[in-house]
């Protein structure tokens, strides 16, 4: 039983791009454990670098959107 239910998980995740993608990812990180106290870190900085771009973009594009419309 759990050989058919591995298959059924292969075939699903073979066709599937996006789990394709995260499983990916996810050996990745595995195969990075030993860096993960410096990736980490370094991972939270950056999304928040990019976060508050982004919304400082959406932001300034709704304020524009008020004063048109």
């Amino acid at each position: 039983m759990s050989n058919q239910l591995n298959t059924a998980l292969e075939t699903l995740l073979a066709s599937n791009p996006l789990f394709v993608q995260v499983r990916a990812l996810l050996r990745q990180l595995e195969e990075e454990r030993e860096h993960w106290p410096v990736l980490l870190p370094l991972l939270a900085m950056l999304f928040v670098v990019v976060y508050r771009r982004e919304r400082a973009r959406v932001q300034a594009l709704l304020r524009l959107d008020r004063r048109g419309g």
